[in-house]
């Protein structure tokens, strides 16, 4: 789906990093160290991942120390750039991630309070048929403004 206030967000971004930065060391030492978190991070998960398809631990760790000790040292090889604008990919990763921690927290803490509301409203009630279409359609309606079925 085309939503143009995201292409001119983007835009907008993009000029303000441009102007920021101003030469492409900068940018490149932001890019060198944002690769070399991703690659580590993507290690790390995909090691999680074997492990928990239960693959032998001995593969999963030989996996793991490999590619840890190879992106570790290509980390500590960019860690020199971090004054000259690594910092830059640290902070907003930062914020990011605690956009989506705040995000997935206030979903659970909504969704706690609606299941003790309901939980609530189903002992209240002797007529537990009503209630359980009440709940499904209060759930359907909450879905649809919520943009998806919970």
């Amino acid at each position: 789906m085309y939503i143009p206030v995201i292409n001119w967000l983007l835009m907008v971004l993009c000029i303000f990093v441009i102007i920021f930065f101003q030469n492409s060391s900068n940018m490149e030492a932001a890019y060198g160290l944002a690769i070399t978190i991703t690659m580590l991070i993507t290690t790390i998960l995909l090691a999680y991942y074997l492990y928990f398809k239960k693959v032998p631990l001995s593969v999963v760790s030989l996996f793991f120390i490999t590619f840890a000790i190879i992106q570790g040292v290509f980390l500590v090889a960019c860690l020199y750039k971090f004054i000259h604008g690594g910092w830059f990919t640290i902070v907003f990763a930062g914020i990011l991630s605690l956009m989506m921690y705040i995000w997935f927290n206030g979903r659970k803490i909504s969704k706690m309070q609606l299941n003790q509301e309901l939980y609530i409203l189903l002992l209240i009630s002797n007529q537990k048929e009503q209630i359980f279409i009440g709940l499904f359609m209060l759930i359907y309606s909450t879905s649809l403004l919520c943009g998806s079925i919970i």
